[in-house]
């Protein structure tokens, strides 16, 4: 891979002097074509707006002019954005000319990353990371390959900067590309395996935690009438961090000190609202050194960071917020004159010494019941986190744990002891992820803090909490649902609006742009909220209850008062249940205190919502997942033995998306595909929507798209009338759509009965087109029964036909026959039972549409020189139980176009890991044109975790369709 980049960078150097001769270049032996010139050339100093750096004369830049970028003095890591041209659909390189400098940096870590994208942003290309080493002090060309689609607009190039070295941006020249893609460029990073797990104390003992004030997370004094504030556009990442600090300990009196740059809308927008709705009269804007003097008497000298060791700048926090001085890098505190309180540098060797010496030395002069996870790189929520003096960690990943300073097993069992001594359901603020492989990762990070009894309140990147937890609280209340009349002959469908358990979504991301858009309020929309969030910003919040339309309804978002797995939560201590009670009572305090009637809990299976409904009784229902968990309509939606309504997810996310008609064509054909029902009966469909790519327009246009059969109502409104339903049907059966047959030519149907009246149902079911018994059984009050016939089938299809109080339902079943002789040793001669089965067209795709067969079967398919590279299917991101498993795949090859050899790969994982349970190559052999078979990839399964099963495929392969993957479960 090294030596054919390389190859590959050499050719396209020469790329001007060839173009003239002739238009192709060779990688690897293999010719490429690009257009003869480029079709645009972008220059970093006419490129974008607000970018760090600054333009200098530089002889060997194409123009004499570069964007240059010093590490202590640029603001931002986006150094090179916003061209906003329109490129027709097809395939291109975009080549970007970059120098670097190496001085006083640690050589593995990251120095830039390139992507192309598109839609403002919305469609991210991909990005290629180069290291430090990678760099060189004379112009390198960097070529990216992209591929626009239909609907993508406004393509941008992006250099993204980690600020540990000095760059230099000349250009990026885009050109047009034919033939078979190239692999994308990237570095080799230094990656851990995995980062070592430390040592986990278990047996905890559970005390409820006594909070010292009225809320869970201490909040500010009273705002001042007059706010001081200091316009950060512009400013190097060492400034705002010292501002941050400098703000947290003026604001510990009275909250006066507020950081916004002029150009940022939300934070203006914040500014005016406190305005107007009475907090502060009038606000006086400063330069930082103003700033300074102004609040000098709030400040003693300062504490030096070492850049060398990342981990200073979290202990610095915590010195600053105990001693009362300020975050300083070298160059501030010589620029200003400040003594030195604690110079930091040389102090320690690695990222765990400074933590274990924090515990040590400022422990003691701490706020006890919260801690936070922040990247050294983030100054936002510093203010807060000083003004409050709470504990700041960070837990390494794959890629900043294989750095030379970093002690990865070390941090880690730092961070176990100190979530141990922390006590129970208090919360961690900030977030353990900051880029791919960058921290430990969201998924691993919740589920660390979960297993201790922790939830995340996700604040990372958020501002002023030091100042928005001192305004005014006004109750929050929601506008009653609607009563509405249960129509049979309609279909219901409730859209809800992810991450609002992130405090900067709500406050400075997607939401301020979401919620001016013109199309909110022609459909309704269920906005899931953080019940914190009422906490750390009561203005914030008062503005979207009080500027919300009719349409407009708030639910509490994963998993409750905070985000967490409950399926984790106080793993650690000797009585889990007494812990999770202990957030579900906090959950219910902070709901009520918002009005909040619904609960998205997340990673949960039937156990944990039973136990989330039986602990809060009073919800108007419960609204499972992150995406879609379960792979059959009849799974999606049941009450539990109390009577709560649960309605699970039934829309994936394609991250593919290329702009908003192709985001509604692809939803409201989830929507149609998942809501399998009989003629006459109504349909109940909770259609999740990820904020980072759905939005009211996109959400306004599926509704369009579904037609008049279709009745579009909030989260509450849904659960009502899911409830009187089931509850006036009595029975409800979730039926697999098929079944494998097993030795000596029969078959096991398992399926599942659901009682939702309050009195005991006499049933009998019977399969048509089998040689079977009937079965009869008595299904107690608000009971699940799962019940299993045996069958010899007639044919490949059986149907099963359900009696009860009258009435006769019917279900389709498909009888698969797998062919288990040639598993490996092991995991022959064993018995196996259908887990489950997931149809291709349930399962999210980075390449491919949903089609359907005339049973109404969905599949995928990746075509050979149209469909793009990646996966043809992923997910369930279902909980998977420790165990050996088959996964087979139904595949089919459908030409002989490819190169030839490898058609896909097949293979397991647990969802957010990169060691594979399984992977499985398949090639021609094994795919006979026009036929389906099956692929069979055995597996140990060695603890609980999230199941995903994924198939890749390249653009140059034979075409490839997909119809599902079933998995099988050994008996023990």
């Amino acid at each position: 891979m090294k030596k054919s980049f390389i190859t590959l960078l050499i050719f396209i150097a020469c790329m001007p002097v060839l173009a003239a001769a002739a238009d192709r270049f060779v990688k690897g032996g293999e010719a490429f074509r690009v257009s003869s010139a480029p079709l645009e050339v972008w220059e970093a100093e006419s490129v974008g707006s607000g970018l760090s750096g600054v333009i200098v004369k530089d002889s060997a830049a194409s123009g004499g002019l570069a964007r240059f970028c010093g590490v202590e003095d640029a603001a931002s890591e986006y150094v090179f954005y916003g061209q906003y041209r329109d490129l027709a659909p097809g395939r291109y390189v975009a080549v970007f000319r970059i120098k670097a400098g190496k001085a006083d940096t640690v050589p593995e870590f990251a120095a830039f990353g390139l992507y192309a994208s598109a839609n403002r942003g919305e469609v991210n290309y991909g990005e290629s990371r180069f290291l430090i080493r990678d760099t060189g002090e004379d112009y390198t060309l960097y070529p990216v390959p992209f591929e626009v689609l239909e609907g993508q607009k406004e393509i941008e190039a992006v250099v993204r900067w980690y600020q540990n070295c000095d760059v230099w941006i000349d250009k990026a020249d885009i050109y047009a590309w034919t033939g078979p893609f190239p692999d994308r460029p990237g570095s080799d990073f230094p990656m851990l395996k995995e980062v070592e797990p430390g040592l986990y104390p278990r047996g905890l003992s559970y005390s409820p935690p006594e909070f010292p004030g009225e809320d869970i997370l201490p909040v500010s004094h009273t705002v001042s009438r007059h706010l001081w504030v200091v316009d950060t556009a512009g400013l190097p990442f060492d400034m705002k961090l010292l501002l941050s600090g400098l703000q947290g300990l003026v604001n510990r009196e009275t909250p006066r000190l507020y950081l916004c740059a002029k150009n940022d809308a939300a934070e203006n927008r914040w500014l005016d609202w406190m305005k107007q709705r009475g907090d502060i009269d009038s606000v006086t804007w400063l330069t930082p050194e103003e700033a300074l003097r102004r609040f000098k008497g709030s400040y003693e000298g300062a504490v030096v960071t070492d850049r060398r060791i990342p981990a200073t700048v979290n202990a610095a926090t915590m010195y600053a917020s105990v001693n009362g001085c300020l975050i300083c890098s070298p160059r501030l505190a010589r620029r200003f004159e400040l003594p030195v309180t604690l110079d930091m540098r040389g102090m320690f060797e690695n990222n765990a010494q400074p933590y274990y010496w924090a515990l040590e030395n400022l422990w003691d002069r701490m706020y006890h019941h919260a801690a936070s996870c922040l990247h050294t790189g983030v100054f936002n929520t510093r203010d807060y986190l000083v003004q409050h003096r709470i504990f700041v960690f960070w837990i390494p990943g794959r890629i900043d744990g294989a750095t030379s300073v970093s002690a990865p097993k070390e941090e880690l069992a730092f961070v176990n002891t100190l979530l141990a001594r922390l006590p129970a359901n208090t919360p961690i603020l900030g977030y353990p992820w900051a880029g791919t492989d960058v921290g430990i990762g969201e998924h691993a990070g919740v589920s660390l803090f979960a297993k201790y009894g922790h939830f995340l309140t996700g604040s990372a990147g958020g501002n002023n909490y030091s100042v928005h937890s001192g305004t005014r609280r006004t109750p929050l209340r929601q506008k009653d649902p609607r009563k509405l009349t249960l129509d049979y002959g309609k279909r219901y469908v409730a859209f809800t609006m992810s991450d609002g358990d992130n405090l900067p979504v709500i406050s400075s991301d997607n939401w301020p742009r979401l919620w001016g858009m013109k199309e909110r309020g022609a459909v309704p929309i269920t906005w899931t909220v953080s019940p914190l969030s009422g906490v750390m910003f009561p203005d914030i919040m008062d503005y979207y209850y009080s500027t919300a339309t009719d349409n407009d309804t708030f639910g509490a978002a994963v998993s409750g008062v905070g985000y967490t797995y409950p399926a984790d939560y106080g793993e650690r201590y000797t009585d889990s249940g007494r812990v999770f009670g202990g957030f579900l009572e906090l959950t219910e305090r902070y709901m009520r205190q918002m009005d909040l009637r619904v609960l998205f809990p997340m990673h949960v299976t039937e156990k944990e919502i039973g136990v989330m409904a039986a602990g809060l009784p009073w919800l108007s229902g419960l609204f499972p997942d992150y995406f879609r968990n379960v792979s059959r309509y009849g799974d999606s939606l049941f009450l539990t033995a109390g009577g709560v309504p649960v309605l699970r997810s039934a829309t994936t996310w394609d991250t593919s998306v290329a702009g908003r008609e192709y985001a509604a064509q692809h939803m409201a054909k989830e929507i149609r595909a998942f809501a399998c029902v009989r003629e006459g009966e109504p349909a109940f469909v909770h259609a999740f929507l990820c904020n980072w790519g759905y939005n009211p327009p996109v959400v306004k246009r599926v509704a369009e798209l579904l037609g008049e059969d279709w009745v579009f109502v909030s989260a509450e409104e849904i659960a009502a009338l899911e409830k009187e339903y089931l509850q006036r049907e009595k029975l409800a059966l979730s039926v697999p759509g098929e079944v494998m047959l097993t030795e000596r030519g029969r078959a096991a149907l398992s399926f599942t009965v659901r009682n939702a009246s309050e009195e005991p149902v006499e049933a009998v079911f019977e399969l048509e087109g089998a040689e079977s018994e009937p079965l009869r059984a008595v299904i107690g009050p608000g009971a699940k029964e799962t019940l299993e016939i045996g069958f010899a089938p007639r044919e490949d299809r059986a149907v099963l036909k359900a009696y009860f109080d009258g009435k006769t339902k019917e279900y389709s079943v498909l009888v698969r026959a797998f062919d288990l002789t040639g598993l490996p040793e092991g995991f022959r001669g064993r018995r196996y039972e259908q887990a489950a089965h997931f149809e291709a067209g349930s399962l999210p795709s980075l390449t491919s549409e949903t089609y359907t067969t005339e049973e109404g079967v969905g599949y995928r398919m990746a075509v050979h020189g149209e469909s793009r590279d990646g996966a043809v299917i992923y997910g369930p991101y279902m909980p998977l139980e420790p165990g050996r498993y088959v996964a087979v795949f139904s595949l089919m090859r459908l030409d002989d176009k490819g190169d030839g050899g490898q058609v896909c790969s097949a293979d397991v994982v647990p969802a957010g890991s990169h060691d594979k349970a399984v992977e499985i190559s398949v090639d021609r052999g094994m795919l006979p044109v026009g036929k389906q078979a099956f692929v069979y990839a055995p597996f140990e399964w060695k603890e609980a975790a999230q199941f995903e099963a994924r198939v890749h495929w390249k653009t140059g392969s034979d075409s490839l369709r997909v119809d599902g993957v079933t998995l099988l479960r050994a008996a023990e």
